[in-house]
């Protein structure tokens, strides 16, 4: 995923948003990573600084995706937009959520916005189990007070209790990317680069010619590398697009990346909601939903790059 930072992004808050995409990164095994945007991106993220929200949720070719962040921004909401980045909507609206937790709508406060951030999505594809831990989904009180009645309770569990968590990554979280995005890449050991060439004619007859180096494979998740030139050492073959968990390979081989979690110190203050895009007046619940799905079919085949 390219991404720009933008000036206005504070150096703690460009601080935690470069932890939360190494943690995305590392958790999923490579299935994500985030790298700055080049001048051949016409698809990244901008960063800028501003109330936390996503203007829409997953990928679009072609389009800049814009990521507001305030100054300075919590970690676990940094972990949360990113999320949307990655093409994951709000847990808790999704179309079986019914079957996992109660929403009482007369506690919302009567605005297009908020009616907007608790909406059924009905056109988003649930993605494996129904997670009420999940980075994704709002909490009972810690979440969006401006659009709760008297700080009344919006969402519960479905025997009522309170929905209260870490936004953290769970595993649910990670396995729908899994599902999104297919399995991790795989590494390869890099080959070795091809010898040059020596004279082999004859002086009998007066003509030498020279051997072409052998191929170097290499290059990125053990791919095959282009052919030596003949007469000079074989070059190792680079993937520019090709991104594996060690790196791009070698000669030697790249070595492959830890897949293991990163541990993240948590915020424990309240973070506050995030919204990802404030709908327009004229949209109706229906319309902001197939505006927003997740677009699953389209992400699933980003893999390694927008």
């Amino acid at each position: 995923m390219p991404y720009k930072i933008g000036s206005s992004v504070g150096a703690t808050t460009k601080s935690r948003l470069l932890s939360a995409m190494k943690e995305w990164q590392t958790k999923t095994a490579q299935r994500v990573r985030f790298e700055p945007a080049t001048s051949s991106d016409t698809a990244y993220v901008l960063v800028s600084e501003g109330s936390p929200r996503v203007e829409f949720v997953g990928y679009k070719a072609g389009t800049v995706s814009k990521l507001y962040l305030r100054d300075p921004e919590y970690l676990t909401v940094t972990r949360h937009e990113l999320g949307h980045v990655l093409g994951l909507e709000h847990e808790h609206r999704r179309k079986d959520r019914g079957s996992y937790i109660q929403v009482l709508s007369g506690n919302i406060v009567n605005t297009a916005n908020c009616k907007y951030q608790f909406a059924l999505c009905s056109d988003c594809a649930p993605l494996v189990k129904y997670n009420t831990k999940s980075v994704m989904h709002y909490r009972t009180y810690r979440d969006l007070s401006s659009c709760r009645v008297g700080g009344k309770a919006v969402l519960l569990t479905k025997a009522g209790g309170s929905i209260d968590h870490e936004w953290v990554l769970t595993t649910g979280d990670l396995d729908a990317i899994d599902e999104l995005y297919g399995p991790p890449p795989t590494t390869g050991s890099g080959g070795s680069g091809g010898s040059g060439g020596t004279d082999a004619g004859s002086n009998d007859a007066g003509d030498a010619e020279a051997n072409a180096g052998s191929g170097g494979s290499a290059g990125a998740a053990g791919a095959a590398g282009s052919a030596g030139a003949a007469g000079v050492a074989g070059s190792d073959g680079i993937d520019e697009e090709g991104w594996s968990d060690g790196g791009i390979g070698t000669a030697s081989g790249g070595a492959g990346g830890s897949s293991s979690g990163q541990n993240t110190t948590l915020v424990p203050a309240e973070e506050g909601g995030c919204g990802c895009r404030a709908p327009r007046s004229s949209e109706s619940h229906a319309g902001l939903g197939a505006l927003l799905g997740v677009l699953g079919l389209v992400v699933r085949r980003i893999r390694s790059r927008w």
